[in-house]
């Protein structure tokens, strides 16, 4: 990927940090005078496209400015409203749902923070203060209404999946009725100065205060870069990975864990068994949580992911360092033929069972075990410690299993039997 790309991927930590100026350049023609206002007539007059346009002309220019990306985000909500299919809200949409979601972030996750991470939250309070930024104040510190400040590795585990997971899918959403085959985005010369007055209210950035930026972003000059239907798509792959991975890693409850680790370090003597007792102490603690359909989108995902990348394999002509693709946002997508074969490879884990080298028994043959990933989708199994191992040696040594196929996974149950074959 590109410089351009990474931007686009993480437009809201730049912004926040008063790194990314993006903007729109002045429409073609004899158009309406761009400006909420105007975009408010076009509303009226039940120009829904038009005015759809504009709305999303205006957040862009107002994520020039790190006080501006909340009531940006507002501008491509409008916008999306009026026209669901509007490519350039869709695109922005996309990448600052997710991150939006973590308003309020110093409060809500700073005593984790301070206690994991040992991150001095006060003092990040302090640097805050002195960039006198008021909507990136209330982007630091005021959290959405109903919720509270994460006390543990379950509440922040609660955040990813119920919320920050949920945006994502609804990025991919946004992504997919984008129906223009290409959407040009404008920027603003990152050399431009001036100074917006905003209202005394905190997070706020009043109509006059918009229209101004608007009407000084019509004197700067403009940098621009196209999305289409391959930039588009190396976007999708991104927000897929990133949400299976994010489902993944949140699928499993925590609630005990700090309790079952306190409890384990101190114990001087941590055998398996030892172990296993501390994690039955909490019985939600490795809850599975989800449906089936979560695992449905996870395996779909997954297949979509690398099936596109094969895809990109096969037109490394037209994508990889291409010409004419300079100014496009992923202007150097690069899979290269080996790459796709070992993508194909993994590939074969998720469609289906398939078979795995182990190791080689006493006769140098292959010892090999089916395995079928897809089975978790038909899985009874509702928590890991049923997983667990049932049985130890005397000297505290797990030596057996409850499930065999581990949940399905393995689905002739015979890991453990095979493993005991092998010799090299």
């Amino acid at each position: 990927m590109t410089k351009k790309s990474t931007m686009v991927l993480n437009l809201l930590v730049l912004s926040s940090l008063g790194l990314l100026v993006t903007g729109c350049s002045e429409p073609d023609g004899k158009k309406a005078p761009l400006s909420k206002t105007e975009a408010n007539k076009l509303e009226e007059l039940g120009k829904k496209a038009e005015a759809a346009e504009m709305y999303s002309r205006i957040g862009e220019i107002l994520l020039s400015k790190p006080e501006g990306i909340i009531h940006a985000q507002a501008m491509f909500k409008k916008s999306l409203e009026l026209n669901a299919h509007d490519g350039k809200a869709n695109i922005y949409s996309s990448v600052l749902s997710p991150l939006l979601t973590t308003k309020g972030f110093l409060n809500r996750f700073g005593d984790l923070l301070q206690k994991e991470a040992k991150t001095d939250i006060n003092a990040s309070k302090e640097k805050l203060a002195k960039m006198n930024v008021q909507e990136f104040t209330e982007l630091a510190l005021v959290m959405p209404a109903g919720k509270a400040s994460a006390k543990n590795a379950e509440d922040l585990r609660k955040f990813i999946r119920q919320e920050y997971v949920q945006e994502l899918g609804a990025s991919i959403k946004k992504l997919e009725n984008i129906k223009a085959e290409k959407t040009v985005l404008s920027y603003l010369d990152i050399s431009r100065s001036y100074s917006v007055t905003t209202s005394e209210s905190r997070g706020t950035m009043d109509d006059a205060a918009i229209e101004r930026e608007v009407e000084h972003a019509s004197t700067v000059s403009n940098k621009q870069f196209v999305v289409d239907n391959y930039d588009i798509k190396a976007l999708k792959i991104i927000l897929k990975s990133q949400k299976n991975a994010l489902t993944i890693a949140s699928s499993i409850g925590l609630t005990g864990f700090e309790e079952v680790a306190a409890k384990i370090k101190s114990t001087s003597a941590k055998t398996d068994k030892q172990i296993i007792a501390a994690i039955r102490t909490q019985p939600n603690l490795f809850k599975i949580d989800g449906s089936k359909e979560d695992l449905k989108d996870i395996f779909d995902h997954t297949e979509e992911v690398m099936n596109d990348l094969i895809d990109f394999s096969k037109i490394s002509k037209e994508v990889c360092g291409a010409e004419d693709r300079k100014e496009n946002l992923a202007s150097n997508v690069c899979v290269t033929e080996a790459s796709a074969d070992k993508i194909n490879e993994l590939l074969m884990f998720v469609v289906g069972p398939k078979s795995v080298l182990i190791g080689y028994d006493a006769n140098n043959e292959e010892v090999l075990v089916d395995v079928n990933l897809r089975g978790l989708i038909d899985s009874r199994v509702s928590s890991l410690q049923e997983l667990l191992p049932t049985k130890f040696d005397s000297k505290g040594r797990a030596v057996d299993v409850a499930d065999q196929t581990f949940g399905g996974i393995i689905p002739n149950g015979d890991l453990i039997s095979k493993f005991k074959t092998v010799i090299k």
